[in-house]
């Protein structure tokens, strides 16, 4: 049996439809230690601790608004920094829901558990974007596409292509270039208002570094790359776009290695990148610089990589440089350990939300059919492409 949840939800009445029979199955299953025989006596198993006050859970039950973006708000408060204790947060949070709810309604159980879900996975699943300084005699040595966005009058950073406002592989509502005194010749000018990118490159996976600057503009600035990044169709939420919220520390630096002090894992990379304690680099330099970045892995098919920006409300884009990177390459942008625990592949991103999935079946799964309509909402579009994935892990 399946459940349709009121307009506007999705992500739990979509788990449902793609579990199809399975949810009622694991109603039905009879546990041992869940039914024991007639006369036999089951010893008491303590119960988990609470992850946030029952009194705020109850509220959230009742339909006070408040109180479930409060649950919200509490999957990236404080102990949460990368998405696997996002999805720890979560499915503790789900669980507690799960020994709360009573009988609650059911309409009300499948609102709070989908947006709890919703609201985990799009951070989950969504781009971060890292704080990025650039070291002054940086040339890229590992990208195939190097771009500086500007005006034709700007400085164009070394080892990398201008492009300008009317560049025919870039566009938008009203592009214009932009230009301020800055120590880095690739933040210090860039475009507003690009919306979508066509780079015309060889078939094969790579990763794409996308930069800007904050301007101080809180107009300009508040999402300077929309709030969904797509790149051939596959679509990623962007998670605290503002500047205030960007996350982690990076260096695009020919240095590597140098750049780093304490630890280094074995071999100097992981995922493709250097990490560790970006103490050698100039920490005042992210300062002055203001640089951020948002960094995604794409495939590229027929030739092509169109990157698509969205979600901008009533502001606009502002971008300054490009790099497009084989993702097999260890990349020349060098990660604090921060910035490394935001990026997640695709396989291991897959695996939270399947557990995030799974926490609000198990809520859901003893739901009286009665109770709901039984209409089905149509299932939503994957978040991660299954052809993305099988080509990234093959």
């Amino acid at each position: 049996m399946k459940y349709r949840l009121k307009a506007g939800t999705f992500v739990v009445s979509g788990l449902l439809i793609a579990l199809g029979g399975m949810v009622p199955a694991v109603a039905q299953t009879q546990d041992p230690a869940q039914n024991p025989p007639q006369n036999q006596e089951t010893p008491d198993k303590p119960q988990p601790a609470s992850v946030v006050s029952p009194d705020l859970i109850d509220q959230a039950l009742a339909g006070d608004n408040d109180a479930v973006a409060a649950l919200a708000a509490f999957l990236r408060g404080t102990g949460a920094k990368n998405p696997e204790q996002i999805t720890q947060r979560t499915t503790a949070l789900i669980a507690q829901i799960g020994r709360q709810k009573g009988g609650v309604g059911t309409d009300s159980l499948l609102s709070v558990i989908d947006r709890i879900a919703s609201n985990a996975i799009s951070l989950v699943a969504g781009a971060q974007i890292v704080r990025v300084g650039v070291d002054s005699d940086f040339v890229p040595s590992r990208a195939v596409l190097a771009w500086d966005f500007g005006p034709a009058d700007g400085n164009v950073a070394p080892g990398f292509e201008r492009v300008l406002p009317n560049d025919v592989r870039v566009g938008g509502a009203a592009l214009d270039g932009l230009r301020r005194p800055a120590e880095s010749e690739l933040l210090n000018d860039g475009i507003t208002g690009v919306e979508r990118i066509e780079v015309d490159i060889p078939d094969g996976e790579y990763r794409i570094i996308l930069m800007t600057q904050n301007l101080g503009d809180r107009q300009l600035m508040s999402n300077p790359f929309g709030s969904e990044i797509s790149v051939n169709g596959n679509a990623q939420a962007i998670t605290q776009p503002s500047p205030d919220d960007w996350g982690g520390e990076a260096v695009l630096s020919n240095r590597g290695l140098q750049n780093i002090s304490g630890r280094v894992p074995p071999g100097g990379a992981g995922n493709g990148f250097i990490t560790g304690n970006l103490d050698n680099f100039n920490a005042s330099g992210f300062q002055r610089q203001q640089g951020g970045a948002v960094i995604v892995n794409a495939v590229a098919r027929g030739g092509k990589l169109i990157i698509e920006l969205k979600g901008f409300n009533n502001s606009r884009s502002y971008l300054t440089g490009l790099m497009v990177e084989p993702a097999e390459e260890t990349s020349d942008l060098v990660l604090s350990r921060e910035a490394a625990d935001t990026l997640v592949p695709p396989q291991l991103r897959l695996a939270l939300e399947e557990n995030i999935l799974a926490a609000a079946a198990d809520v859901l799964s003893d739901i009286d059919p009665a109770q709901g309509d039984p209409e089905l909402v149509e299932l939503p579009e994957p978040i991660l492409d299954p052809e993305e994935l099988a080509s990234t892990s093959s």
